[in-house]
Parts: C-alpha cells; sequence; structure tokens
C-alpha cells in the first residue's frame, strides 16, 4: 500500500474524522471572542480560542485590561456555572500570562497578528501532549468574576506538538517484506484509546478486537499482527475514544464519545464503505506479473 504521511496541510483531516469537530467562532462573529461583557457570560458552545502552540494561546479580541485562565476535563465535565466554570480537573483553573506575539509567530498566523498572546505557563506546556486530549475551556475575568468563556481549537498546537516526530511515519497499512504481515497506523493524537477490529470477510459481524499502542512522541497508535493470515482476505475498523465537541454532553456541549470508523488511509473499502481491506497492493502487483509471465510461457510453448 502507498501509505499516507502526515503534513502540516492535511494533518487535521484524521482529527476531523474521529473527533466529529464542529466549527471554532459564533455565527456572525468575525474571530470575536473576549473583551468585556457583564456577570457571568462563559459560553461553551463555540471555541473562539485558538491554541497555537505549546506555550501560546490566542483569544480574538481579548485584551490585556482583563484576566485569563485555562480549564481542562479528561471525562468533559466543563460546565458554566452560577458564578464560574465547573467540572475542571484543576478547580482553580491556570492562570495565563498575557504577552504578545513572537514575530514568526505574526507570519505564520497572519489573522492573529493584531490578538495579544495568552502565554501558557512552562509546566503546563510542558503537560500539552496530555492536555490535548481533555476538553477546554478559557475564562475571562475582571478581577475575580468571570465575564466571558469560550472552548478552545487546537489544529495548529496539534501540529506543534507532533508535526516533525509524525511526518516520516507511514499512516495506513504497511506489510512486512518477508512475511507480510500488516502493520496499522493511525494518527489520532486525541483519542485515549484505540482499539483495532478486524473482520474475518465482509460479512462478519463478530470482530476478533485487539488494543493499539500509541508512539508518544508523534501520536501515532499501531500495532502489528503475529502473521500474514490477515492480509488480502480481511476488513477492519477502528474504535476511537475521544472527546468531541460536536457530542451532546450532560454539561451541554461536548463528551468523550467512542467513534467506529474506517481507515482514512484505506486503499480499498467494503461495499458500504464501513470497513477497509487489509490488502497488499503489491503482492496484486506481483500475482499479475506472475500471471503475465505463466501465459508468456503458455504461448511460447504453442509456437514450439
Amino acid at each position: 500500500m502507498s501509505a499516507g504521511r502526515l503534513s502540516v496541510s492535511f494533518a487535521l483531516a484524521p482529527l476531523l474524522l474521529l473527533a466529529a469537530c464542529s466549527g471554532g467562532g459564533a455565527p456572525g462573529v468575525s474571530g470575536g471572542g473576549g473583551g468585556g461583557g457583564g456577570g457571568n457570560t462563559i459560553v461553551l458552545k463555540y471555541a473562539q480560542a485558538v491554541w497555537l502552540d505549546a506555550a501560546t494561546i490566542v483569544w480574538p479580541g481579548a485584551d490585556a485590561t482583563h484576566s485569563y485562565k485555562l480549564y481542562y476535563s479528561s471525562s468533559g465535565a466543563l460546565a458554566a456555572g452560577a458564578s464560574d466554570i465547573g467540572g475542571s480537573d484543576d478547580p482553580g483553573g491556570v492562570q495565563l500570562a498575557t504577552g504578545v506575539l513572537t514575530g514568526a509567530q505574526q507570519t505564520a498566523f497572519p489573522q492573529y497578528a493584531s490578538a495579544i498572546a495568552l502565554v501558557v505557563p512552562a509546566g503546563t506546556a510542558a503537560q500539552a501532549a496530555t492536555l490535548l486530549r481533555d476538553q477546554l475551556a478559557l475564562v475571562q475575568y475582571s478581577g475575580s468574576t468571570p465575564t466571558n468563556g469560550t472552548q478552545v481549537q487546537i489544529g495548529p498546537v496539534l501540529d506543534a506538538v507532533y508535526g516533525a516526530s509524525a511526518a516520516g511515519i507511514p499512516l495506513g497499512l504497511s506489510f512486512d517484506a518477508t512475511t507480510d504481515a500488516p502493520t496499522f497506523r493511525l494518527w489520532a493524537p486525541t483519542a485515549s484509546s484505540v482499539q483495532l477490529n478486524v473482520y474475518a470477510n465482509a460479512a462478519v459481524q463478530n470482530p476478533v478486537a485487539v488494543s493499539m499502542t500509541e508512539d508518544s512522541s508523534s501520536g501515532v497508535w499501531s500495532y502489528t499482527a503475529p502473521d500474514a493470515s490477515w492480509t488480502n482476505t480481511a476488513y477492519y475498523t477502528y474504535s476511537v475514544q475521544v472527546f468531541s465537541r460536536a457530542a451532546a454532553g450532560n454539561s451541554g456541549y461536548g463528551a468523550v464519545v467512542t467513534n467506529t470508523v474506517s481507515d482514512p488511509y484505506a486503499v480499498t473499502l467494503n461495499g458500504d464503505s464501513t470497513r477497509a481491506m487489509v490488502v497488499n497492493l503489491a503482492d496484486a502487483a506481483r500475482l499479475a506479473g506472475e500471471a503475465a509471465a505463466d501465459q508468456r510461457d503458455s504461448d511460447r510453448r504453442r509456437c514450439l
């Protein structure tokens, strides 16, 4: 198989498929977000803040006259309370400093060039890979009073944290050159677990389920079969446990869900496109070449 490779240009494709992420800003708001407002106006329906890299978040409209905290929940339990946000794994929140974007950041993200930088503390930035699995929210305060709040988009920081390590890894299926045993690889850095479901054929309903292992530096989950018994016969799906902003949770907007999906890097699918086939195209090419050679030998013998 000609396996896909991660790049900044399409790094989010598997994430969107697996996490079913919804859009960011509120309808009618051109990147708007922070900035004033009386009373508790924490609105988790939208995701107007954007995490750019491990140390930097922007929220268009935010200003240095307010203070900001980052909240997170591994169970997707964040909710706007009567006086503040609730359900956080860190009830006190992570205090963010205000600053300015570097020249490199302004060049990379010109749409945010005029936004202030919300600086993530070094200790929290070091945990970014773990926090990116969670529901995330940013709350703006005037003194101790929350005046605005939003969920957080994570596309840019995923590339910043994982892009370099994941760029050289072949995604989808690959096969051992000697044994023809398949290795399955899926880029799903926001997943808390990934299960591989293997079906003996396209019609079988009960799969063999195996847990996949994540490479923490790249966000790639993988499993290598012990032999070639699945090659060119079996079909497979992935069951991915992930927080999705699009899911309806008990707290309002977002929940941890398990999505069962086909491989986004598959080269062939079953009839209703719900399962990918464990197919090695190199085997097909080899067999076709052997058949052609046999035919040539047969033709040559007839001519003698």
